[in-house]
């Protein structure tokens, strides 16, 4: 077997990858990969590799490196995702030997802190990773958002955010995470590095405020906007959901999903934030059929995601490095 780094020419059998591997879980799903993905590791830190044998793509993993606030110390970490193994090479350690490599280069770059997001409860893929290592110490929420949101819940003004909004914005992220124990290190510029200011605007941000004051913001993003989703296999209940909500989430499927990220909000503003919420949804709403949300669990945005009409799920976080026990780290980590 051969780990190495992919080539362009490796897109179309990567894209088969994915059809006979997709990501298991809530909804089983695979996307048309863009060449981008797999070029050679870019100045971002990011990284793929794939396994091959006899020839063949047999599996895929991604590695990406970012400096990261664990446990109140700054850390350089490897966030290890996408792993994916052909169905028939399976229980060969081919999923082991990626995992392994991207560690190998985590190191490389620094790092000392591994970690990964097990969508859905993948058993499989978590007793990989546990042979290589890793435990959880922590579990991340999701919501499949189903209501098309048209009520206003609170009385707070909704729009873009301007580029004069930035301070502020940044502001009230550092305040609202600022127990999370998985943290950017420089707050400011791991916004920046995703909030594009264009044209006097940060790109598909979007605020509430009250007078004068911004009470809540959330980042809309159009994922794998110049590719496909394809939905593969859904749960009874959210086939039940998307038939009585007239979702037209259909197995075999191409869809775009809205995804709200970097949300915050001021005490006492978590239904401005449902309003805000709804309000990035609208705008995208004749292109992305489904919204998606993530939410770290335990504290304050439990609580608040609770109240936010959608179909939740439930991902285990895993971890390996020095310092990080089991069950206490409450994680938030920078979507790619």
């Amino acid at each position: 077997m051969l780990i190495r780094s992919p080539e362009p020419e490796d897109n179309e059998e990567l894209i088969q990858l994915d059809r006979v591997a997709p990501e298991e879980g809530l909804i089983s799903y695979y996307v048309d990969r863009r060449p981008r993905y797999i070029r050679q590791p870019d100045a971002e830190g990011f990284f793929p590799y794939v396994a091959e044998e006899d020839g063949k793509i047999v599996g895929v993993i991604f590695s990406s490196i970012d400096e990261l606030h664990v446990t109140g110390e700054p850390r350089t970490c490897d966030y290890i995702s996408s792993l994916r193994v052909h169905p028939e090479y399976r229980r060969r350690g081919i999923g082991s030997a990626l995992i392994d490599r991207a560690v190998e280069r985590g190191k490389e770059g620094g790092a000392d802190v591994f970690w990964a997001v097990i969508m859905g409860k993948n058993s499989a893929s978590s007793r990989t990773f546990k042979k290589c290592g890793f435990e959880i110490v922590g579990g991340h929420g999701f919501r499949v958002l189903t209501s098309k949101g048209r009520k206003r819940f609170s009385d707070a003004s909704l729009r873009e955010a301007a580029e004069g909004d930035f301070n502020d914005v940044v502001t009230l992220f550092s305040s609202f995470h600022k127990d999370h124990n998985f943290k950017p290190t420089d707050i400011r510029k791991w916004l920046m590095s995703r909030y594009r200011v264009k044209e006097r605007s940060l790109g598909n941000v979007y605020v509430a405020e009250r007078d004068g004051r911004i009470v809540a913001t959330v980042r809309a993003t159009r994922q794998w906007k110049t590719t496909k989703m394809i939905i593969t296999k859904l749960s009874l209940s959210m086939r039940l959901f998307s038939a009585l909500l007239r979702l037209g989430i259909e197995e075999g499927s191409p869809l775009k999903m809205l995804d709200l990220g970097a949300l915050s909000y001021s005490q006492g503003d978590e239904m401005a934030a449902v309003d805000l919420m709804n309000f990035a949804r609208r705008r995208f709403r004749d292109e992305c059929r489904i919204g998606f949300v993530q939410y770290a669990l335990g504290g304050k945005e439990e609580k608040f995601m609770a109240k936010v009409k959608g179909f939740p799920g439930y991902s285990d976080v895993m971890a390996m490095g020095p310092g990080l026990r089991s069950g206490k780290l409450n994680p938030i980590f920078p979507p790619r």
